[in-house]
């Protein structure tokens, strides 16, 4: 029983210090004002960038971290005529991970804006903007949302979404799935190791999608104009439109027009299967 008071007193003695550790600290908040189709930069050495909109004519960006972020992190704020760049980074020489900085950029924007964010690893959150948007994390994930515009999404090692789309997309990761919902754009999207999802509205820009090893699954509308390319090594293709699919050994091939034809769909996986639905 002594032992065990003696263990319980010193786990807590040890809440205080790890609650300290916790506590979120505001290392910059500011509000400056802007106006539509400027363009804001982050350059983040770690942690996580939220992006959202609203209908006020402002820019406000709140840096955040625990208590070794204020003491490891510095940042600078550059503001010029058309755009804004945000930038952190090491005050020395010391190797952190993004869990033990719990650093996080949170950015507000109108809702006509453009955006890029380049961070060394942490996740990355953009929702409602039209505008250029320009992604590229060393780790973690991508999650877009209702987005207008032309967008170039890039990670290393996360898996990307984006959804409520409407425009072009390129989506590359190293090492995640990828989940995209929208229409009206071209869309080019490859992953080294996970599944593609695509569920596409509109008219048919082109749409070429390829997994090094896994699922891919595409919803077109029932009338989509195309011409099918789609190829899957040691897997199999199940489509809802007639096109024959011929089969080897090894490999599964569906080619032709669909609909009459139109802009490309393409389709590769090597040790995956592929679905098309209607």
């Amino acid at each position: 029983m002594k032992n065990f008071m003696y263990l319980l007193l010193f786990m807590l003695l040890l809440i205080p210090c790890k609650s300290l550790f916790a506590e979120e600290y505001t290392l910059i908040e500011k509000t400056v004002e802007t106006s539509y189709y400027k363009s804001v930069d982050v350059n983040t050495v770690l942690g996580d960038v939220v992006v959202n909109s609203w209908d006020l004519q402002l820019f406000n960006v709140v840096i955040k971290g625990n208590l070794n972020a204020v003491k490891n992190i510095d940042y600078t704020i550059d503001i010029k005529d058309s755009s804004i760049t945000v930038t952190t980074f090491k005050k020395g020489s010391a190797v952190f991970i993004a869990t033990e900085l719990k650093l996080k950029i949170e950015i507000t924007v109108p809702k006509f804006y453009h955006v890029s964010v380049k961070s060394s690893g942490g996740e990355v959150k953009v929702s409602s903007i039209t505008g250029v948007l320009k992604v590229e994390t060393a780790s973690d994930g991508i999650y877009i949302n209702n987005h207008t515009g032309d967008a170039d999404l890039k990670t290393a090692g996360g898996d990307i979404k984006d959804v409520n789309f409407k425009g072009k997309v390129t989506a590359f990761t190293a090492g995640g799935d990828i989940t995209l919902d929208g229409a009206e754009g071209e869309i080019n999207s490859t992953t080294a190791g996970g599944d593609i999802k695509l569920n596409y509205a509109g008219t048919n820009k082109g749409i070429y999608l390829k997994s090094n090893g896994g699922n891919i699954k595409i919803f077109l509308p029932e009338l989509f104009k195309a011409t099918l390319d789609i190829s899957a090594t040691g897997g199999d293709i199940k489509s809802d439109y007639s096109v024959l699919i011929k089969k080897d050994a090894n490999t599964q091939v569906q080619k032709g027009d669909i609909n009459g034809g139109g802009n490309v769909v393409k389709c590769i996986t090597m040790g995956g299967k592929i679905t098309v639905s209607k």
